[in-house]
């Protein structure tokens, strides 16, 4: 079994060509970087000062919350020539069934939900150690 550390989503910083997403384990910083627009995406629902239309991640949550799929944790997985990876643990539970299910996401958005259902997040030792 892999081993996995609990992050902390530290703070991001915006630019005007990319977002840096920084993060922290116990031993180490790092960041992600993303499009212009997660920068904004989160900003807005920290203040709660959202625009007129629904943006991507309320989009993802509303559906999220209409199927009954309950996200459960983040994962940061690798890294491959600055593109990252990531998998969002979903729950999904019918009657007496409970079903979980692990799907790939952008870093960035599973971000997204991690902050908008108060989820947490984890990195691989693997990753946290190539991490720069």
């Amino acid at each position: 079994m892999k081993e996995l550390f609990e992050v902390k989503f530290n703070e991001v910083k915006q630019y005007e060509a990319y977002t840096e997403l920084c993060f922290s384990s116990a031993s180490k910083r790092f960041s992600i970087f993303a499009q212009p627009q997660i920068g904004e995406w989160i900003r807005e629902y920290k203040t709660g000062e959202y625009k007129s239309r629904p943006q991507a991640p309320e989009f993802v949550s509303s559906l999220l919350k209409g199927f009954n799929i309950k996200p459960c944790r983040l994962t940061f997985t690798g890294e491959k020539e600055g593109v990252y990876f990531s998998t969002l643990l979903l729950e999904k539970a019918e009657k007496q069934l409970t079903e979980l299910l692990e799907i790939d996401v952008r870093p960035s958005d599973g971000l997204m939900v991690a902050l908008h259902f108060q989820i947490p997040i984890f990195a691989l030792g693997s990753f946290i150690n190539n991490a720069s």
